[in-house]
């Protein structure tokens, strides 16, 4: 008929000429913001078709941790280089020898994006386990810092096996391991207990009291808590009393908010340029702003501001004395030049 039909139209005629299971193809295409020529559009579903019969179109859970991006020494070896290099041109770049998915101008603009991609989902399939908060006991009867736990050593110094620490609760005797400087984070601070002996049979980590006093620490026991107090005669370290026994928490500390006081009438009255009583009352009722809350119960007091912003000054009389005519009549006297005007 000599009627010409525009590439677009033939390319959309040729993607709904498709089966069913082309569908998400189909869709993927349509939704690009410029459709493909029909001889790149061609190219695609053979690639596309070209890699459902080989069932590259799956992908297992484990292929989702890796970059989409393939090194040099990724390119397939063939004997034969002809078998290798395609006859179909490519329709991104328009040239030969490869196809779309296998572009060096497509990898090149995804390669960073996708490797990034890989490193998010490895970082948030790590599994998250809980840290064990070390405890430590005050110890009265205990001659040095006694700990359980490798890891918080800074340095070890190894013992013999002569070595041994004997029990007061049921007299058995533990073999030391070694002796060094242990780090223990407690609050916002570290604690530096040097010549800690390390028990890994222990059950409880000891703090010696007789340790802490001869550095010129001060230790306080109460009813509840004992207290830590440096030579400045602050406190430095809490214990807690549980089980008879007074234990240092030396947990994370947990995030608090500060306190948050309960707003009155008066402060809400300032913070909405001095509104009047009844006004704010009714704004509260009808909840017209977000976090409007007071007791509606009060009265509003006194306001300094409101009461010197509707002061007023009386204005100077229309008429003054008049001019000066007689003799010793009242004068104008001019302070400054302390002359007659």
């Amino acid at each position: 008929m000599g009627i010409p039909i525009h590439y677009d139209l033939q390319a959309v005629v040729l993607l709904y000429s498709l089966g069913p299971s082309f569908d998400n193809f189909r869709m993927a295409i349509v939704a690009r913001d410029n459709l493909p020529t029909p001889d790149q559009l061609k190219i695609k579903i053979l690639e596309e078709a070209e890699a459902r019969s080989k069932g590259n179109t799956t992908t297992s859970p484990e292929e989702a941790f890796q970059t989409n991006h393939k090194g040099k020494g990724d390119k397939p070896r063939f004997k034969n280089r002809s078998t290798y290099h395609s006859k179909q041109n490519c329709a991104k770049c328009g040239r030969n020898n490869h196809t779309t998915e296998k572009c060096y101008a497509k990898t090149k603009i995804n390669n960073k994006e996708s490797t990034y991609l890989a490193e998010e989902i490895c970082l948030s399939s790590g599994n998250r386990s809980p840290t064990d908060s070390l405890t430590l006991c005050l110890d009265s009867g205990s001659t040095s810092h006694v700990c359980k736990n490798r890891d918080v050593f800074d340095s070890i110094t190894k013992l013999s096996n002569n070595n041994s620490l004997q029990l007061a609760s049921n007299g058995q005797s533990v073999q030391i391991l070694g002796k060094g400087l242990a780090k223990i984070s407690h609050a916002d601070r570290m604690l530096n207990l040097p010549d800690t002996l390390l028990v890994p049979n222990l059950t409880t980590n000891l703090l010696s009291v007789s340790k802490i006093t001869s550095k010129g620490f001060k230790v306080t026991f109460d009813k509840n808590e004992a207290h830590v107090y440096n030579s400045q005669n602050e406190v430095v370290t809490r214990a807690k009393m549980s089980n008879g026994l007074y234990y240092v928490d030396t947990s994370a500390p947990k995030e608090k908010s500060n306190l948050i006081c309960n707003s009155n009438i008066q402060e809400w009255h300032a913070k909405l340029g001095h509104i009047n009583e009844n006004d704010l009352k009714l704004a509260m009722k009808n909840k017209i702003l977000n976090g409007l809350k007071f007791n509606s119960n009060e009265k509003l007091g006194d306001c300094e501001i409101c009461i010197q912003s509707k002061m007023t000054r009386k204005p100077f009389p229309a008429s003054g004395y008049g001019i000066c005519i007689f003799l010793i009549n009242a004068s104008s006297v001019d302070v400054l030049r302390r002359g007659p005007v």
